[in-house]
């Protein structure tokens, strides 16, 4: 189980949200992939607390990519990863670098992802006179993201709900800072290796931001305390802990 998000907008809605009340209620075991997934598993579907497994996921599946200096941006930048859509918040991100001259003036963002600019993006961006700040849309694999995020200045998280939070730990393991949603499941991967905004509140995420990419020292802790945390999250131990699982129930 990576996360109940839809059955939590569903409950939102006032819709039947227990979508997977038959499958969960005939299983052995559930694996979840963070204690606020299991949270959430315990409190929505009502599930007994010993059917239930929390197995982090890795940190490493970047480690073997060579740094190919191709992919270059002369301007600092920021990066964004992943989807755009709906609780991601990427609209409060472009808000609130809207509201700073100094983000505007002196960064680039990258908005690394399988989606496309949208027609209602190029709108808002336009609208919100983000230059002289240049928005670069791109997308590739492993390897393309993970010399980008060398090169970030920082990763900036605003997502209102997550089931984990990876390119968190893609982050970190990299070296590059991390500034994110003051959400539990955050908390439980980054612990105090981040710099936490509230998701909702884009001066505060303006705040947050301005204190620390303008601050050498504290981009230089961040890189160091979360490369530290990162090590704690393996994909060796994610398979080991997931087949003691399988395990139980074969013997």
């Amino acid at each position: 189980m990576y996360d109940l998000i839809h059955e939590k907008n569903l409950i939102a809605k006032n819709e039947n949200h227990l979508l997977n009340k038959d499958i969960l209620d005939n299983t052995d075991q559930v694996i979840c992939i963070s204690n606020k997934t299991k949270k959430d598993l315990i409190e929505i579907y009502g599930i007994s607390n010993n059917k239930i497994s929390v197995i982090h996921l890795g940190s490493d599946h970047l480690d073997n990519n060579n740094d190919l200096n191709n992919f270059k941006i002369e301007k600092p930048f920021l990066i964004f990863v992943g989807s755009r859509k709906k609780y991601k918040n990427f609209i409060s991100l472009l808000k609130c670098i809207s509201l700073s001259d100094k983000i505007k003036k002196n960064f680039d963002l990258v908005v690394f992802g399988d989606e496309k600019i949208s027609f209602d993006e190029k709108k808002l961006i336009d609208e919100l006179k983000l230059g002289p700040m240049k928005i670069y849309f791109e997308s590739g694999d492993d390897y393309k993201l993970r010399n980008f995020l060398k090169q970030s200045t920082g990763f900036v998280f605003p997502s209102l709900d997550e089931g984990f939070g990876l390119p968190i730990l893609e982050s970190m393991r990299n070296n590059c800072p991390v500034f994110c949603s003051d959400i539990e499941v955050f908390k439980e991967v980054a612990a105090n290796s981040a710099e936490y905004f509230d998701p909702l509140d884009i001066e505060n995420m303006k705040f947050k931001l301005e204190e620390s990419i303008f601050s050498p020292s504290k981009l230089e802790n961040l890189k160091k305390l979360g490369y530290k945390r990162s090590l704690n999250f393996t994909w060796s131990e994610c398979a080991l802990k997931t087949l003691n699982v399988y395990k139980k129930f074969t013997n």
